[in-house]
Parts: structure tokens; sequence; C-alpha cells
């Protein structure tokens, strides 16, 4: 280029306005080593949370309290007339007295098949009323869809916490067993309106008719809660639209399931309610109702003066959380079962504390729908903000409730005659005879000390827990070929022969609540110090004797609480056990005679089939 050509914008010279050099780009780091895989035993199998936490100690706790000692209390008249029966069934003898014959239901039947197999004990009379008590617990895990979570564990919780669920449920009680496959029932049907399914619907069948077959309360249950739906499905249809287009819709979606659920309950029930078809069902169904639904003497006034020690006493959990149910389903209304639960527990209550017969076994009848209620109460306090101080009241009641639990049903569960006024620990539950520990403890040393091979036991009719207990003796023909004879002893009978053991059989104590103070609920909380010294007594005598040489029975007797000179030491009911002659004293620890009864006096109102004396009330 010449220098005069002008110069052009944006040529390029050499050694003049050198590029840029492009920026240096760094290296790529070297690759990271892949992480080394998990070893396998690092490796997370589950989650464990606080709900299943909860639901592992409920059923912990269940089994423990419903499983372990069952043999701790002795069995009670009633429980040892059926265990008698059932033993004669499986050994193929005679009944000792046809008129205390009962009709079998499936419980009895099932413990039958237990006494085959692995004999005849206390704790294998009750273990089937047990195991469906840890059912009943559990059921409550088949609702957490339903009642939410923290309502579904607060419902096992209050079942397995509850003194009065796991006394009836460690005693035989049959009330047990029917409340049990009704929870089953309800849990079951919610699942079927869920998911529609045959198999689901043929179980349904098969859980209500077990239910319905267990107990005539199981009954009156059902009866209870059809009477609560009618509510629910009228404010349902005045709120719907179209009510019989869906009503067709609902049939046409759900007849299978609706006809096979019916189906296998009737062939079900039919099977059981017969005793596999061993008798007429609708009779002995007729005579189950009316021993516990009569159309006279309903009273609501006696049933809650009958009921309201135990609510108050063993139940205050329940009760003070179902008081929070009934708030949550006024204030909101969180689904039908809510309102299903709350008109249920009115009317369930009502009935049963108006009926004109009661039993402490109604009890668990009384506290299944409140417990539902308290259920939906505990759940809706969960979800709001006073949850954390709402836990730690219900966790103080819990432990109040464990305290009571332990005592009721371990420490002091079975009464015990040798105790002395100041040092006696009594149940709300006995109002009704209760076994003693000196019946138990009299029998296995009378089969101890008896030639086994020569031994005849004679036992009076009123007396079927005494003839449980000597049931590994043979039974004599009469009062005259037995070489060990029960008798009845009055209140003012002299002190006892060598070969005559006297005890007392049975205890009971009417728990006034009328003379009821708070020293006195205070000091019942604390140990089961009774507030009362009415505690009543019925003794028996086992007669050592040569066969033919009966003497005459003397007529039996009710004794009041007897005073500490009267009352035998634990150390003496090892040996025969002497019994002075009563003295009247104004005394409350006095041993004065209240009642003197032959044996067609009336019975106590807790038991109306009672038989001979009146103070076999749970015969």
């Amino acid at each position: 280029m010449s220098p005069d050509e002008p110069e052009r914008h944006g040529d390029w010279r050499l050694g003049e306005g050198e590029p840029p050099a492009p920026p240096s780009v760094a290296a790529p780091p070297p690759a990271l080593a892949a992480p080394a895989p998990p070893h396998r035993l690092d490796r997370p199998l589950y989650v464990l949370t606080v709900e299943h936490l909860g639901w592992i100690i409920v059923a912990l706790y269940a089994f423990a309290t419903r499983l372990i000692l069952l043999g701790l209390r002795p069995l009670s008249s009633e429980e040892a007339r059926r265990a008698l029966l059932e033993l004669a069934a499986v050994r193929a003898t005679p009944v000792p007295d046809a008129s205390l014959a009962i009709r079998p239901a499936w419980i009895e039947i099932v413990e039958r098949w237990i006494f085959a197999s692995a004999g005849a004990d206390d704790a294998s009379a009750r273990i089937v009323v047990a195991i469906c008590g840890v059912i009943l617990v559990m059921s409550a895990l088949a609702m957490r869809r339903h009642l939410g979570r923290a309502g579904a564990l607060a419902l096992a919780a209050m079942l397995a916490l509850s003194p009065s669920v796991t006394y009836l449920a460690r005693g035989g009680a049959d009330s047990a067993a029917a409340l049990t496959f009704m929870l089953l029932a309800i849990a079951t049907a919610l699942g079927v309106g869920v998911a529609q399914s045959i198999p689901r619907a043929a179980l349904l069948g098969v859980v209500i008719a077990l239910w319905l077959s267990a107990a005539p309360v199981g009954i009156v249950m059902a009866a209870t809660s059809l009477v609560a739906l009618i509510p629910i499905g009228v404010w349902t249809a005045i709120i719907t639209g179209n009510r019989w287009l869906r009503l067709r819709v609902w049939w046409e979606r759900r007849r299978s399931v609706v006809l096979v659920a019916a189906l296998v309950t009737i062939f079900v029930w039919y099977y059981l309610a017969t005793a596999m078809l061993a008798r007429p069902a609708l009779g002995g169904l007729v005579d189950d109702l009316g021993t516990i639904v009569s159309p006279h003497g309903w009273n609501l006034r006696a049933g809650i003066a009958y009921y309201i020690a135990a609510i108050g006493f063993y139940e205050f959990l329940i009760v003070i959380l179902s008081i929070v149910g009934i708030v949550a389903a006024l204030v909101a209304a969180r689904s039908r079962l809510s309102a299903f639960a709350l008109i249920w527990a009115i009317v369930n209550t009502a009935l049963f504390l108006a009926m004109p017969v009661q039993r402490t076994d109604y009890l668990l009848a009384i506290l299944i729908p409140p417990a539902l209620v308290a259920a939906h109460g505990v759940d809706w306090l969960a979800n709001i903000r006073a949850w954390p101080a709402a836990r730690i009241a219900i966790a103080i009641l819990g432990l109040a409730t464990l305290y009571v639990g332990a005592m009721v049903n371990f420490l002091h569960p079975a009464a015990d005659a040798s105790q002395p006024p100041w040092r006696r620990h009594l149940l709300i539950y006995w109002t009704a005879p209760e076994t003693t520990l000196q019946a138990r403890h009299e029998c296995e040393r009378a089969v101890v000390t008896a030639d086994t091979a020569a031994a005849r036991v004679w036992v009076p009719p009123d007396a079927p827990q005494l003839a449980w207990y000597l049931s590994d003796l043979r039974t004599a023909e009469s009062r005259d070929a037995a070489t060990l004879v029960v008798e009845s002893v009055r209140a003012n009978a002299p002190a006892a022969d060598a070969d005559r053991h006297r005890f007392a059989i049975e205890e009971w104590w009417p728990a006034k609540p009328s003379a009821l103070t708070v020293a006195g609920a205070i000091r019942y909380l604390i140990d089961l110090r009774p507030w009362t010294q009415d505690i009543e007594f019925r003794d028996v005598q086992i007669v050592t004797q040569a066969p033919g040489a009966a003497a005459p029975s003397p007529a039996a007797s009710t004794t009041p609480a007897r005073s500490p000179a009267a009352t035998p030491s634990p150390a003496a009911s090892a040996s025969a056990t002497p019994m002075p002659t009563a003295t009247a004293s104004p005394a409350p620890s006095a041993s004065s005679t209240t009642a003197e009864a032959s044996p067609s006096a009336s019975p106590v109102p807790e038991s109306p089939a009672s038989s001979t004396t009146p103070h076999a009330a749970n015969l």
C-alpha cells in the first residue's frame, strides 16, 4: 500500500492491533468418584413415628393386662357354674344339678375345646373372653380412617386403660366378647361402605353374627344403635336433593354387598344361636332377652345410684373426654360417625340406666359409645391450638387411670376375708357376692389332705365355686355317701372342730354413694379403702366325715364385717379357720348378724336368676 492511498478503516497491519487472545478456559476438575452404595446393615427398614410407637405401647399393654395372671382372683359363682357345665361336657359326666344348666353359646363351646386340649383351670376358663378383650382394644385401629389418627389411638388407649373394661375382660364376662365384635362390626361396615367387596361383606356378616350370639346384651346394643341411626337417616333425607333417585342409585351399586352380608349374618347367627343346631333359637333368644329387659320395674334413679360410683371413681378419663367430644360435635361437626356416636351414647346410656336389672358387666355396654364420642373429641383437640396444653391434661388423667387400674386388677383384685377393717380394700364391683381367696385356698388344702382314691365330695348347689375347686375329687351321689361335705354355717355357730374347716366363701359391699364424703372419696382413690363398713360375708365349712355319718346342715346366714378379733389372720388361714361366736355391737366393725335367710330367700337385684340364698346373686 502506498503512502498516498487513504487508510481504510478496519485494515490490519502486521504488528499493529493484534486481536486479543481468547480467554483461557480452566481445565475441568477431575471427575469425582461415585459414592459407594450404603452398606446393607445401614439401610433403614422402617421409619418409626410417634403414632406407631403409641400403637405398639397400647398393644403391649393390652396383651399384658388381659392375658397375664388370669387366675389372680377366684372364679365367681356365675363363672364357676359355667365352667362346671363345660367340664361335665368334656368329661361326659352328668350335670350335678340340672336346674343350673345353661344354654351353651359359642364362647362356652370354644372353652370346652380348650378344656379338652389344655386342661381346666381358672385361666383356661377365662382365656376366650380375655383374648376378646385384646381384640376390643385393637379394633380401634380398624377405625383409624374414620376417627382420625389421634382419635383412633385415643380410643384404643382409653379402652386399654379402663379399669372396668380390663376387669370384665379378665373376669370372663360374655358382654366383653359381644361388644368386641360390635366394634369390629362397626369398623368392618365402615370399610365395606368405602370399598365395596363381596369378601368383606361376608366377613361383616360373620362378625355381626358373633356379636349378636355372644350375649343378650349384644342384641340390646344392636337395638340402640339402630335407634341412633334413625335421626341420621332422617336428617340426610331432608338435606339431600333427589333423595329417591339417590336411594335407587345406592341400592343398585350396593345391592350385592347388602344381600351377601344379610344372608351370611342370618345363617351364621342361626348356627351359633342354636349351639350348632343343638337347641331351638327363638326360644333361647326370648329367654335371654327376658333376663335383662322386663316390662316392669324400670327405674332410672336406681340405675344411676348403682353405676355412678364405679363410673366416677374408675372411668373419669372417658367421662371427661366424652364431654370434650360433645363440645366438638356441637362446635365443629366432623362427620356423620361423630353425630351417630353422640346420639347412640345418649340413647344407650339412658336405656341401661333405666333397666330394671343392674349388673356390673353392663358397665362395658354403657362405656363404649361415650368412648367413641371421646375419641372424636381428642381428634378435634389434636387439630387446634389448644393441643399442647390439652395433651398434658390428658396425660395426667391417663396416669391417674393407670394407677387406679393397677390397684383394681392387680394389687387388690380379689376379696380377702382375712383383712381387718382398717386394712380392708374393696371394689365397687362387689355389690354382688364375690368369691374370696379363702374359698380357693381351703378347697386346695382339702384336696391335698384328702385321700384322692377314696374321697367323695358333696357340695350344695348354691356353692358352685367350691364344686369347681373340688372338681379333682369324685362327687358323691348323696350327702350321706360323702367323705367331704360343704355346708353353710350360722353366724352365731360355735368355733369349728378339728374336722371342720370354716371360712368365708363370699364377700360383698353395697357401696352407697349417699354415704360418701370428700375425705372418704380421697381415701378410696388412694388405696381403695371403703367409705362404709357395712360389708357382709357368707360362711361355709368343709366337714370331714365317714360315709353314712352325715350331720344335719345348718341354715345359711349373712354376717356383716367382722371385728379384728373375729377376722382370721393370713397366717391362720393356712390351717383350720376358727370363727368366734358373733356378738352384736353398734360399732362398724362389730360381729352382728344382719340377716338370716332360708334357701328360698329372694335374690339381690344384680342377678334375678340366683338360686337358693340371698348371698348367691352371682349364681
